[in-house]
């Protein structure tokens, strides 16, 4: 499963991000021991991104 979250003002293209999403996964379960594998991507802006890296650096 692939979610886009997208919180921010600007308009992204959710189809494009699954699509490498999800290519991407596919590469990863050709190596991963794991099989149910989950991905979110979130786009936020840079006051929210300052806020998660110092929280997270």
């Amino acid at each position: 499963m692939i979610e886009v979250n997208n919180l921010t003002t600007s308009e992204i293209d959710e189809d494009f991000v699954k699509k490498i999403a999800d290519k991407l996964l596919k590469e990863e379960l050709e190596t991963s021991k794991y099989r149910n594998i989950e991905l979110s991507v979130a786009f936020v802006g840079p006051g929210r991104m300052r806020k998660l890296n110092k929280k997270y650096r």
